[in-house]
């Protein structure tokens, strides 16, 4: 049985400091707004020609970086809190002790580091040296290039493995996958097969081989997969690209991209089970409901609604047919209540009775709207959402035992 991957690998003895000092990378550490250095490597020293700058500005302690550009690309890191990368940036030292300048060529990456409430503290930058003739700048920038792509690919938001020949051999698998699927690093080297048995049952399996012996790619959409994770059986949504790698003209293998969908799928269900249980409750109980779009001055009806209202199913509504429903005498009282809710600074909630008197009709229905409005991105009134009841079986009890207390008086 496969454990579940660990959210915390074991540490090594090392501090980041010491980690930092013994990279051949040159690293600077700035703090707050005026990017005051904080710490430098060993590395970045050669830069400063030895000397001891940690205290001061970077741009008192490095003036060029005024001059040929860096300067501002700190600034933008600093203001913006984004990550900013530059590729073959020419940098030249004017105060080297020997008295000749030193141009030089360096791939840059700028970090900002922040605080606990999202605040940029400060940057750490890293100046990668690519300095050299042609060839030499172009191999050390493809390494650079691959050593982000892989980066890229152990740290991305999605799933990724990679499986090699017609068994499906795991070769490179990343963060995400691992936590998706609750395995470990060392699923490397084994089948597919052997690391998740269950999915020669679900058709997973007979997919990768239908991707490899194709040499097409292929897409499955919120597919369902119920996977063991520590013993325990787990239910995933998930929208799986499978695309094949090539080889000398043969299929090499699978990548395999995988999304978890799995909130928004059971989200999505929700929804739709709340809307039916909505929707039943509404016709238990004779409950309509509405909505009003005040832009377009059109209502949206349940059928229950258009029964109250005595308009049938494919009837189109807008106020003035709505309007023309209500009592004459309680129109003025409608009209004003959607005029106030449409202004600024009205109340949200709504709850008011009122008579209908439907054509043909001659006794007045009573019935009770609970509505509530809602804004616009620009905080303009532009929805009115409510229910609408038949009371005018309660309307008429109360009426009539009114009228028994009075007699009994």
């Amino acid at each position: 049985m496969m454990k579940k991957g660990s959210d915390h690998e074991q540490e090594p003895n090392i501090s980041m400091d010491r980690f930092l000092q013994m990279a051949a990378t040159p690293f600077i550490m700035l703090a707050g707004s005026d990017l005051t250095i904080a710490f430098t490597n060993e590395a970045f020293q050669k830069l400063t020609f030895g000397k001891d700058v940690v205290g001061q500005t970077i741009d008192k302690a490095i003036p060029e970086v005024h001059e040929q550009g860096i300067y501002p690309l700190l600034r933008k890191t600093f203001e913006t809190g984004l990550p900013v990368k530059a590729s073959k940036i020419s940098f030249t030292r004017s105060n080297d002790p020997s008295n000749e300048e030193h141009k030089r060529y360096y791939d840059i990456c700028h970090a900002p580091f922040k605080d606990v409430d999202g605040e940029v503290m400060g940057i750490i930058a890293s100046w990668i040296e690519i300095t050299g003739d042609d060839d030499s700048v172009s191999e050390r920038r493809e390494q650079l290039v691959n050593a982000q792509a892989y980066d890229l690919f152990m740290q991305a938001p999605v799933g990724f493995c990679l499986t090699a020949g017609a068994n499906h051999t795991m070769e490179l698998v990343n963060t995400e996958f691992l936590r998706l699927t609750g395995r470990t690093a060392d699923v490397i080297g084994e089948p597919i097969t052997a690391i998740f048995p269950e999915i020669a049952h679900q058709g997973y399996l007979e997919l990768l081989n239908q991707a490899y012996s194709s040499r097409k790619p292929m897409k499955i959409t919120e597919g369902k997969a119920v996977i063991q994770i520590d013993g325990e059986r787990q239910t995933l949504y998930i929208t799986t690209v499978l695309q094949p790698y090539f080889e000398a003209g043969k299929v090499a293998g699978i990548l395999s991209i995988l999304t978890d969908v799995t909130k928004e799928v059971e989200g999505r269900r929700e929804l739709a089970d709340n809307a039916e249980r909505l929707r039943l409750a509404a016709i238990a109980t004779n409950l309509g409901t509405w909505e009003f779009d005040m832009d377009v001055g059109h209502f949206i009806l349940s059928d229950e609604c258009k029964a109250i209202l005595g308009f049938t199913p494919p009837d189109l509504v807008d106020y003035n047919k709505f309007i023309e429903r209500v009592h004459p005498e309680d129109q003025d009282y409608v009209n004003e209540v959607v005029t106030a809710a449409m202004q600024p600074g009205r109340k949200d909630n709504y709850d008011l009775e009122y008579r209908l008197l439907l054509p043909g009709i001659t006794v007045p229905k009573w019935v009770r709207t609970q509505a509530r409005v809602f804004d616009n991105a620009d905080n303009i009134p532009n929805r009115f959402i409510g229910t609408l009841l038949d009371i005018t079986e309660h309307h008429n009890r109360v009426a009539n035992l009114r009228i028994e207390e009075e007699r009994l008086r």
